[in-house]
């Protein structure tokens, strides 16, 4: 259903850009666009985003894929965001297709999330025990006047009261729709074996913070190394290629994926392992040019 809503969209999309003589891709970032060439399109929330954060807001040319997964209510949300955070440098390793900015090679599989991580509230989110929590501090962020919605809080999952879900907003913008279908389908997968382990007792509702204080470097080795990077799977410091864990998980994660029948979804993330991330598969290999000799980025 998925797949092909997506597709009844990209059809008339793709016929509008065909009016206009031009061809469309999907990337984290633009490969040679400059932020300061563009125009802002005159929209209230747009302008109040120019105001409270100047240029860290003017430069925000970074296309995500943002993947809302259904939840019963706030507390479900809150235990799944909670354990879920170990898996976003996976999410985010399958994804990565950002490594140039301003036709430079930046060395990061993603650097959107470098770009994205400068903004105050936003990154990784905060541990919270309860929805209780999550809501005295969205109250005190709203009375103080640093958010003004949920919509302000830029995490890379992050509860959507209004939709019911649990929105995950680390991904890259993917080039094909199948790849973007079999990251929807992993994450999907996830949300529903994590919420299932809970219920069952399977899954400790408590998570050990020692997770979250190993969470910033496993994100760091994802977004700098994709699929290739190393990750800490324990507190002794113990690593394990983020690929070599993804196939693992893809096992444990295939029953579920059959009773939400997308089992043959989340099996192509086994072939977009094999095949590389669209960030591995843009850079050019072998020594990088000097600076000096790199061209102009078309403007």
């Amino acid at each position: 259903e998925c797949r092909k809503r997506l597709q009844e969209r990209l059809t008339h999309l793709r016929s509008a850009a065909s009016e206009l003589g031009v061809k469309l891709n999907m990337s984290g970032t633009h490969p040679f666009q400059r932020w300061t060439d563009l125009k802002i399109f005159p929209n209230p929330r747009f302008e109040q985003l120019i105001k409270k954060f100047q240029w860290l807001a003017r430069r925000l040319t970074v296309y995500g894929a943002h993947i809302q997964i259904g939840v019963a209510n706030g507390e479900q949300a809150i235990a799944v965001s909670n354990h879920v955070i170990q898996y976003l440098p996976h999410l985010l390793a399958l994804s990565a297709s950002s490594p140039y900015w301003e036709g430079l090679d930046t060395g990061l599989q993603s650097c959107r999330i470098g770009i994205l991580e400068s903004f105050p509230i936003s990154g990784l989110p905060y541990y919270f025990p309860d929805w209780s929590g999550f809501e005295d501090y969205c109250a005190t962020l709203l009375n103080i006047g640093a958010i003004e919605s949920i919509k302000d809080i830029y995490w890379f999952v992050r509860p959507r009261p209004d939709l019911g879900t649990l929105e995950f907003r680390i991904c890259d913008g993917m080039p094909t729709l199948t790849e973007t279908v079999a990251v929807a389908a992993l994450t999907q997968a996830l949300v529903v074996w994590i919420t299932e382990g809970l219920k069952d007792g399977s899954r400790k509702k408590e998570v050990s913070m020692r997770r979250y204080w190993i969470a910033p470097e496993n994100q760091w080795t994802a977004t700098r190394d994709g699929l290739d990077g190393m990750l800490i799977i324990d507190e002794g410091g113990r690593r394990r290629k983020i690929s070599e864990d993804l196939l693992e998980l893809i096992e444990t994660l295939r029953p579920t994926a059959r009773k939400l029948n997308s089992e043959e979804e989340l099996l192509y993330v086994k072939q977009m392992i094999c095949h590389g991330s669209s960030a591995a598969r843009q850079v050019v290999k072998g020594p990088r040019p000097p600076p000096s000799s790199r061209p102009e980025p078309r403007r």
